[in-house]
Order: C-alpha cells, then sequence, then structure tokens
C-alpha cells in the first residue's frame, strides 16, 4: 500500500506541475496585456513551479518524519526559484521594473553555466559543511538537490523562449516547448539522484 501510495503521489505531483507550467505559460505571454501584471505572474509562476517540482521530489523520497520538513524545503525552493530574478535589478543598479526588463543581456544568474557551477560547487562543499549544523540542521542535507531544482526549474521555464544561456560563451541553445516540458518533467527525478548522491557522500564525512 505504501508504495502503490507512493507512486500516486510521485504521479499526481507531476500531472500538476505540468499542468500548472501550460496554464502559466498561456496566462503571461497570451491573456495578460499590463507590462506590470506579466511580471508580477511572470516570477510568481517561477515559484510556484519551483515548489512543484520540489514537492514531486518530496512525493517520491519520503525521507523524513515529520513533514514540516518537507513544507519548509518545499517553500525555500519556491522562493529561491523566485529570488533569481533579482539579479535583474542587480545588473540594473535601480529598483526600478522598467530598468530591470530594459537590460541588453540577460542577468548573470540566468546563465545556465554558472547556475551548473554553483551547484556542483555546493554538491561539493555540502557534505564538509553538513556536520557543523549538527542534527538540528539535517533537514538541509538536500541543500545541492534544492538548489539545482530551483535553478534548473527557472532557467528550463526562460529556455523554450529564449533558449538556455550559456555564458560566458555567450551561446543560446534553442529549446522547443515540448522539451521544456520534458525536462521539466524529469527534473524529480535528477533532484532525487542528486539527493541521495550527497547524502552517501555526507553519511562518509561524519563517520
Amino acid at each position: 500500500k505504501k508504495k502503490k501510495k507512493k507512486k500516486m503521489l510521485w504521479a499526481a505531483t507531476h500531472a500538476v506541475l505540468l499542468l500548472a507550467a501550460v496554464f502559466s505559460d498561456r496566462l503571461v505571454f497570451e491573456v495578460l496585456q499590463s507590462r506590470f501584471l506579466v511580471a508580477v505572474v511572470d516570477n510568481v509562476s517561477h515559484a510556484l513551479l519551483g515548489g512543484l517540482a520540489w514537492a514531486a521530489v518530496e512525493a517520491h523520497s519520503q525521507r523524513e518524519v515529520s513533514r514540516w520538513y518537507s513544507v519548509w524545503r518545499t517553500a525555500i525552493v519556491a522562493l529561491a526559484s523566485s529570488f533569481l530574478d533579482l539579479d535583474h535589478f542587480a545588473a540594473a543598479r535601480s529598483w526600478s521594473l522598467q530598468g530591470a526588463l530594459a537590460l541588453p543581456t540577460r542577468p548573470l544568474l540566468h546563465s545556465s553555466l554558472v547556475g551548473l557551477a554553483l551547484v556542483a560547487g555546493m554538491a561539493v562543499a555540502w557534505p564538509h559543511i553538513q556536520p557543523f549544523l549538527g542534527r538540528s540542521g539535517s533537514w538541509l542535507r538536500p541543500a545541492p538537490a534544492m538548489l539545482l531544482c530551483a535553478v534548473a526549474s527557472h532557467h528550463l521555464r526562460d529556455s523554450w523562449r529564449r533558449g538556455l544561456w550559456l555564458w560566458p560563451v555567450d551561446w543560446s541553445l534553442p529549446v522547443p516547448y515540448p522539451l521544456y516540458l520534458l525536462l521539466l518533467m524529469l527534473l524529480p527525478s535528477l533532484c532525487c539522484l542528486v539527493w541521495v548522491r550527497v547524502s552517501e557522500g555526507t553519511t562518509t564525512t561524519t563517520t
């Protein structure tokens, strides 16, 4: 029964993720007219997809005794996916939405190579950082996988319109819409794999 429930949760979270992706894209790019509303709903959509993608990871893993840990991790991933857009304002050196949207190029954190480097660096360093957090910080064990989920979900959602930006190569890899949806559906599985790998590394470091 537990395995069946796990599979049902896994399928349900993926279905909701897919529907949310398609609906938010239609809403932002076909329905809304106000530039301000488009920017706000677009950012909220990034948070929604990041959170749902991580919810699928939690539905599959079910590692923690307390469900609140799952809720907090999901909220952190959602916020991180949303906060990536703050680099627009940093690059514009202004809190003006008009200035943030008028940048000649995408800001640094929107480079998929930079994002990959950040995730890889965290995955290498985290097993050595985790022991200092003690038992109270054990719920943050999948932090590298959480960062991957936040960054990848954001970049993938941008990719079907602008491609995956590979700065400093300064080249964008085109991603057709069906491929974007497929990669988004595969993202939770990749995050689960990273979680397992980093957890093994943490266990080895602490023993």
